[in-house]
């Protein structure tokens, strides 16, 4: 197929060398174009940090499978206010276990659902409702933001026990390696 311009000079079925050129240029970007998008993320580790309003920093880590296609293990530290009815609000330090695979699609990731926290042995609180999300830019970095909220069951430890908590918006930065 031949695509006929403006700036292009035909000779019967010869092609000037302007429109080789052209058409080398044009190659040369295609391909260029293609590895930026193959090397838009790394695979491999990834760890960083967390910010919450009125909170420290936590950390968060997971990892990009060989294939690219999945975020895998993702979890960290983050921190969460817990109040009961008529209570002031108690800060509560969490350690996230590694999430289910997140797949990826077009350079972002994502979980939105519903789990149980346990203390190693017993559940103590069910229905936690959560969001995770990230995105990844060039030189191996991945922006994103993550929120929780759940009540603590009968299991909880005192002080805990029937307290509604959330983490509120969560972003975080990681970056490869």
């Amino acid at each position: 197929m031949t695509v006929v311009g403006a700036a292009e000079h035909r000779l019967g079925h010869v092609s000037t060398p302007r429109r080789l050129a052209t058409v080398g240029l044009t190659a040369a970007l295609a391909l260029l174009l293609a590895g930026v998008s193959l090397a838009a993320f790394k695979r491999g580790a990834y760890a960083g940090s967390t910010t919450q309003k009125a909170h420290p920093n936590g950390t968060v880590r997971f990892k990009v499978s060989s294939n690219g296609k999945t975020v895998q293990a993702f979890s960290g530290d983050i921190f969460g206010d817990c109040a009961k009815s008529g209570t002031a609000a108690q800060v509560i330090h969490l350690t996230l276990n590694p999430a289910p695979d997140m797949a990826i699609q077009a350079k972002k990731f994502g979980f939105h659902g519903t789990f149980n926290i346990d203390n190693g042995s017993v559940v103590v609180a069910r229905q936690v409702h959560g969001t995770i999300s990230g995105a990844f830019a060039p030189g191996g970095v991945v922006t994103g933001k993550m929120q929780f909220t759940w009540t603590f069951d009968s299991h909880a430890p005192s002080g805990f026990r029937g307290a509604n908590c959330s983490t509120g918006p969560v972003q975080y930065t990681a970056k490869h390696g």
